[in-house]
């Protein structure tokens, strides 16, 4: 079960009350587990999911990162979540890392090993190249904490 809140600029949230939903448009998808929520705009898909009760360090760099127009934005806000992050934030950090240029993946997957160790079956490597099957491998494990 969800709730849907539709904003004045066409944005929408939804807030996920309970299950998990899967929310997918724009060739972009997030999993959105209950007590989490994700906000999309119109021609971006889904943004990142979040926890409803998430910092507010964490909300402001993720709204920072999903209005970021310039490069030097985008690596702020990455920078700003991964600092903000706790390890109930891997929903958000490992939603960021399958979205994430090659340049960015490094510290993401760092912070995320710190929480959650890498399949034994997946090579480092292929984390940080955005290898698809790697990164189901990971989430896999990881959706269990979600």
């Amino acid at each position: 079960m969800y709730r849907t809140h539709v904003e004045d600029d066409g944005s929408a949230r939804i807030e996920v009350v309970s299950g998990r939903v899967s929310f997918e448009a724009d060739g972009v998808h997030a999993l959105v587990p209950a007590g989490a929520e994700c906000r999309a705009r119109p021609g971006k898909g889904p943004g990142l999911p979040r926890w409803s009760d998430a910092g507010p360090a964490l909300c402001a760099t993720l709204a920072s990162f999903e209005d970021a127009r310039e490069h030097k934005d985008r690596t702020d806000a990455i920078a700003g979540m991964i600092a903000a992050a706790e390890e109930r934030d891997s929903l958000t950090l490992f939603h960021l890392l399958e979205r994430a240029h090659a340049a960015e993946r490094e510290p993401i997957v760092a912070r995320l090993e710190a929480w959650v160790a890498i399949p034994p079956s997946v090579e480092r490597a292929r984390m940080l190249a955005g290898d698809v099957d790697a990164l189901a491998a990971w989430r896999e494990i990881m959706r269990a904490t979600w």
